[in-house]
């Protein structure tokens, strides 16, 4: 949460004329220079608030969410919300833009209280320098006017982006989730096979390191270590089932080389195969393959 210092009004309406509130209206554009400790807060119940930084970090929270904005980011408000921005870094620039309008409302009713990092390609961040250059200085806005025309334009071509933004980023999610379960399953079950990261990544079309921290987020560990998790447990079942060598299992386990095994083995359970088959196989063998001990049938 952040430190309870004292706070500033920052985004004020402008004197702003009659007009159609279905059309989209600029109420305030310029560049923030934020600095350690103040606060800025904003009330989203009327307008959209618009951020795009600049340099430096800063955040933006509400009661129940906290956004990092950073040097190429795009923020829009949420309607009804209540914000609060404070930089992070000693100096957070960025440019502001708080406008209106009901179709614009309405659509960030449902999309909005987002931050996206922009591509390079993405045309939003010359869109807000025009917006902020153009408006510099006007103390008063009309739907008369033909440089309106050109902000609702603007603004509205930013909103497109950012709604395009939102729908590729879902199904972008969707698509990664499931090829985080589809990996799992295959490590579960081709845990004998020479599988990395960079053939995950060749064969779901997604970055082994974003396969590595959603992996993680889902399960609580990386690929490498639930692949050898399930290389270890299958060894040692080996171990106390079979007569084949250390050497032997671990090959049939998925690991090429044996100092590589007997490491893996030991980090997993705290001793060598050798010294698990002597001291631990004898009594899981009696425990859950008693007819390999006492010549029962299977």
């Amino acid at each position: 949460m952040l430190s309870n210092t004292k706070s500033k009004s920052l985004f004020l309406s402008r004197n702003v004329k009659e007009r159609p509130l279905e059309f989209c209206h600029l109420l305030f554009c310029g560049q923030v220079p934020a600095r350690k400790p103040d606060l800025y807060r904003f009330s989203s119940k009327d307008s959209i608030l618009l951020i795009y930084t600049i340099s430096g970090k800063g955040q933006i929270e509400t009661e129940d969410q906290a956004f990092e904005a950073e040097p190429g980011s795009l923020f829009l408000s949420q309607g009804k919300s209540e914000y609060t921005l404070a930089a992070i870094t000693p100096a957070w620039n960025f440019n502001a833009i708080t406008f209106e309008g009901k179709w614009p409302m309405a659509l960030l009713a449902e999309k909005g209280g987002k931050i996206f990092k922009l591509s390079p390609a993405s045309q939003s961040p010359a869109l807000v320098d025009c917006i902020c250059s153009l408006g510099h200085g006007r103390n008063e806005f009309s739907p008369s006017d033909r440089e309106d025309l050109f902000f609702a334009k603007w603004i509205t071509d930013i909103l497109v982006e950012f709604s395009l933004l939102g729908v590729s980023t879902e199904t972008d999610k969707k698509r990664v989730t499931k090829a985080i379960k589809t990996i799992k399953t295959m490590l579960e079950t081709n845990y004998a096979k020479n599988l990395t990261l960079d053939m995950l990544e060749d064969e779901f079309g997604v970055n082994k390191y974003r396969i590595c921290r959603e992996f993680k987020k889902e399960y609580g560990t990386s690929p490498i270590q639930f692949i050898n998790q399930r290389r270890i447990d299958r060894a040692k079942e080996l171990l106390f089932t079979t007569d084949q060598t250390v050497t032997q299992i671990g090959l049939a386990v998925g690991f090429e080389n044996i100092n590589h095994f007997i490491n893996t083995f030991k980090k997993f359970t705290g001793t060598t195969p050798l010294n698990y088959k002597k001291n631990t196989a004898p009594i899981l063998q009696e425990l859950y393959y008693p007819s390999q001990s006492t010549g029962l049938p299977r």
